[in-house]
């Protein structure tokens, strides 16, 4: 039975990308009323969630639509995990956006919403945190925390030079022991990167034979032991060349353990869908077919993938 006067929540995040995609919430939300829907916005997380809760509320809700980057859509799927959810990308990478090929245009997201395609993916768990994108330990993690200290505005890729810059050339490189309940091996390396979706920043190709489901998660360890060799595997990367077999080693699990090996100076952290995340030790397991995504239907000519 069709749900009388259908309701989709809005959460937004004003510090999401540059601001450009602003006008796109507009459209989105003209589109959706024109197919019937009723639309409350939030930006506070806190009223959202009491709102969602209510009963009444919870009887009519079609999705909750992430109107942001990465980092908002993990949020909103960690706090309301039963939730269908839909996404309009406003942040810098938008890599889930990316993934399933829809763009920052409300119009396009509405159709989307109101056509009601889901596809249902997999996502990470750690320490009790859910993930969709990955977890990693390493350079990429310390670029995220110099980003994000003290970020009061908008940002874009420009924000992240100099950090990426200082990283590679300053920072302690930490080494960091993994363990996966599938091999018995203890492995070591100087960045460690748990994927479930074969995007990253930049359009940097770390993990493309990462899937979203198939109830694993893709684990990268690189094993470089000093600056220069780390450098020249970033170089690789940028430029999409093949590393050396001995640089790289490349898991599939379901659960994975990152332990901190050596004591260097300055806190060792994590980051997860591009957020600051906890020091090690991690805990880590993927949590099969716990996503429900509004996409683009698998044969549409402009669709995802």
């Amino acid at each position: 039975m069709a749900v009388r006067n259908p309701l989709v929540v809005i959460q937004r995040n004003p510090l999401s990308g540059s601001g450009r995609g602003r006008r796109e919430l507009l459209q989105l939300i003209r589109t959706l009323r024109k197919h019937g829907f009723q639309v409350r916005m939030f930006a506070n997380r806190s009223l959202l969630d009491r709102y969602v809760q209510q009963p009444e509320t919870a009887a009519r809700l079609h999705c909750l639509v992430a109107a942001g980057g990465d980092g908002t859509l993990v949020s909103v799927a960690d706090r309301h995990p039963t939730a269908t959810l839909a996404l309009l990308p406003l942040g810098t990478e938008n890599l889930v956006a990316r993934y399933l090929s829809i763009p920052c245009c409300g119009r396009t997201v509405g159709r989307i919403i109101a056509t009601g395609f889901v596809r249902i993916f997999d996502s990470g768990i750690v320490q009790q945190q859910r993930f969709l994108l990955m977890i990693s330990c390493g350079p990429d993690a310390r670029v995220i925390q110099l980003v994000n200290q003290n970020r009061t505005r908008n940002i874009s890729r420009i924000d992240y030079l100099v950090p990426v810059f200082r990283t590679l050339l300053l920072e302690p490189l930490h080494r960091y022991q993994v363990r996966t309940d599938e091999h018995g091996k203890v492995l070591e390396g100087c960045h460690v990167l748990v994927t479930n979706i074969p995007r990253y920043g930049f359009d940097l190709r770390f993990s493309p034979e990462a899937s979203p489901d198939d109830g694993t998660l893709h684990v990268r360890i690189v094993h470089c032991t000093s600056r220069l060799q780390m450098l020249r595997h970033a170089f690789r990367v940028l430029f999409r060349l093949r590393p050396r077999a001995s640089e790289v080693t490349v898991l599939h699990a379901q659960r994975v353990t990152i332990t901190l090996k050596n004591e260097v100076t300055g806190a060792p952290l994590s980051q997860f869908d591009g957020e600051p995340g906890p020091s090690p030790p991690l805990n880590i397991r993927v949590a099969p077919a716990s996503v429900r995504l509004l996409c683009r239907p698998l044969n549409d000519s402009n669709g995802a993938n």
